[in-house]
């Protein structure tokens, strides 16, 4: 919760500003950050609670409901209409049983009760930031002369959409010439580091070492940022156990297949070195049965989670059996990495080969992914409405709709001329391609990149930068058309097109508790091989005209930026690019997922009265 701003130390917890490392560690000590640290650990163990009649409330009913997820420390009930109530559970694996229910799954009084988390807004003082520092002894004239003009030149980091830039990054990024090379530091600065990506790796290896003495044929595959190539340093690992594995999954996910070249290097180093004495004895006993109460829940998540649970690197492990796909989360030490692990999704590894085969085809999609993922996050677009992959996907589908386009459908090619050379250098019988793989019903083929000729594009990766700003800002239509990158390019899939049958073209047989119609939204994004699935079902309205705003703006910084550097207008050097990704750095909102009517609110509620009544006195002078 701690963060540079404007040559300054945040806390951002306590909304306190100093100036150097002694008066931050003096204030963490202090009674004020403790008081707003039990505030944060009392917030994740509650739940905010609505929809039953206000007039029928009852704290011991409201209690008894939810105590069969765990105990119920405290509820406090709105005072003035009861139209709400935050319950605190004992401890917050208790809150987040709850959160992660089905929709309108609890009742009270015969009425669905809507849970969602409990938000804490952070501590703040009217006027301007609190500053508890003071001069450190030693400081020269010269050091304090620097910080009251706000700093060199990229001596400070920089916080953009939830990253905190490196120091080394943010001054190499200001220091650039033209936006591209801005782009491009930016971009390697934000990859996660080789070092994690081992520590990554590591995990894996020694946790499907332990989970073999319960499944001795599982695989342990990891999938998401981290493997496809567009992991930052703020991603997680995510972890599939495939108790069972198929022939495809053994041909396809297997470490040598399923990794890049780098990637497999690092595995070959890590898994033989490794320590495998994660040993938990003999095979644990499961002591719930989630599997029972869930029709998507494995049948082996019980065990898995008990053997989680008696592993010895894994902390704080939590179960969250109701989702969607469900996972189990735990840390895991020493690295501290935070993980979560599926079981039989096999899906998500497939989705990740796909997203790596795009990712490989055009080193500029390298460069685009981690700056479309900033501006995202630098915009307020909460995690929870668009995901990473998400993201992704309206990037590939915007260079898709480039002219001409940069990157090709790889399961719908149409036009797209073919690499006869590499057919030659393979030889056109071995070079067939084979059969594609079918999981839970679904393709999830396609074409191999190397088959196909590269892009006649010769947009650099500040115009595709503008190109997808201006493509989601003007040309796409929300309200009709569907982001789908497995149709060919030029082609548009709407959303009549995906809703008006509940079987979708290729779906599969219906499983228990899961629907094969596509659930349409405000924003639209279809899964690649999974065709039923928005992956964006739970964007709201707001949320997207939140983002059109925030992208047209985005787009005129863009486009003013590149013309006074084609014009030559601007210096060589400067935080142009900072400036098109986090327009107002300084805003308490910067990198905070906001909604448009509370950033309204906030606008509006600095009207004070005295403010208010000289704006009545010059409108009295103008007449």
């Amino acid at each position: 919760d701690v963060m540079s701003e404007q040559s300054r130390l945040v806390c951002e917890l306590c909304g306190v500003h100093v100036n150097h490392e002694q008066a931050l560690r003096a204030h963490v000590i202090g009674r004020r950050h403790r008081m707003a640290l039990d505030r944060a650990e009392a917030a994740d163990r509650s739940v905010y609670v609505r929809g039953f009649p206000p007039e029928q409330l009852q704290e011991g009913d409201l209690k008894a409901l939810l105590q069969q997820f765990g105990t119920v420390r405290n509820i406090t009930i709105d005072v003035h209409k009861k139209l709400f109530a935050i319950v605190e559970f004992g401890d917050a694996a208790s809150a987040l049983r709850v959160l992660h229910l089905p929709p309108a799954s609890l009742e009270l009084y015969g009425k669905k009760l809507v849970v969602r988390p409990r938000e804490v807004k952070p501590w703040q003082r009217s006027g301007p930031p609190v500053s508890e520092e003071k001069s450190p002894p030693g400081d020269s004239d010269e050091q304090q002369a620097m910080e009251m003009e706000g700093g060199a030149v990229g001596s400070t980091p920089r916080h953009i959409g939830g990253v905190l830039l490196p120091q080394e990054t943010a001054a190499a990024v200001q220091q650039a010439g033209s936006i591209g090379e801005q782009m491009e530091v930016l971009s390697s600065g934000c990859h996660l580091p080789e070092a994690t990506l081992a520590a990554h790796l590591s995990l894996c290896h020694e946790l499907q070492c332990l989970f073999r003495k319960s499944f001795p044929q599982c695989m342990l595959v990891p999938f998401g940022s981290p493997v496809s190539g567009h992991a930052m340093v703020t991603s997680d690992c995510d972890l599939c156990l495939l108790t069972h594995p198929s022939e495809e999954d053994v041909r396809y996910l297997s470490p040598e297949n399923y990794f890049s070249a780098k990637l497999w290097s690092i595995w070959e180093r890590v898994s033989s070195v490794s320590s495998t004495d994660n040993s938990t004895g003999a095979t644990p006993r499961p002591t719930t049965s989630f599997s029972r109460k869930n029709p998507l829940c494995p049948p082996e998540y019980d065990l898995v989670l008990a053997v989680a649970r008696r592993a010895p690197r894994c902390f704080k492990v939590h179960q969250i059996p109701f989702a969607r796909v469900p996972i189990i989360s735990f840390s895991y030490q020493p690295s501290g990495i935070h993980c979560d692990l599926s079981i039989n999704n096999r899906l998500g590894p497939y989705n990740t080969r796909l997203m790596r085969a795009y990712y490989e085809f055009d080193r500029r999609v390298a460069v685009l992914v981690p700056i479309v993922r900033l501006l995202m996050r630098a915009s307020g677009i909460a995690r929870a409405q668009l995901n990473s992959y998400a993201i992704v996907l309206m990037l590939v589908h915007a260079l898709q709709h480039s002219l001409p386009p940069v990157l090709p459908s790889l399961q719908a090619l149409g036009p797209w001329p073919r690499n006869m050379q590499w057919f030659a250098s393979q030889g056109f019988a071995a070079a067939a391609a084979p059969a594609p793989p079918t999981v839970a019903g679904w393709k999830c083929g396609f074409t191999n990149p190397n088959t196909l000729m590269p892009s006649t594009s010769t947009s650099s990766p500040a115009e595709l930068l503008l190109h997808f700003l201006q493509f989601y800002s003007e040309q796409f239509n929300f309200s009709q058309r569907v982001v789908a990158i497995h149709h060919a390019p030029g082609s548009t899939l709407t959303i009549q097109q995906v809703t008006g049958s509940p079987d979708q073209e290729g779906a599969p047989p219906s499983q228990p508790g899961k629907s094969r119609r596509f659930r349409a939204g405000p924003l639209c994004i279809q899964d690649p091989f999974e065709l039923s699935h928005n992956v964006a079902k739970s964007f709201s309205h707001g949320s997207l005209t939140h983002l059109k705003k925030k992208l047209a703006i985005a787009r005129d910084t863009l486009q003013k930026q590149l013309h006074l550097e084609a014009t030559g207008g601007v210096s060589q050097t400067g935080a142009r690019l900072l400036a098109v990704l986090d327009p107002d750095p300084a805003s308490p909102e910067a990198g905070v997922a906001v909604s448009p009517k509370r950033s309204m609110l906030t606008r509006l509620l600095h009207f004070t009265p005295s403010r208010i009544a000289s704006l009545l006195q010059r409108v009295e002078s103008l007449r």
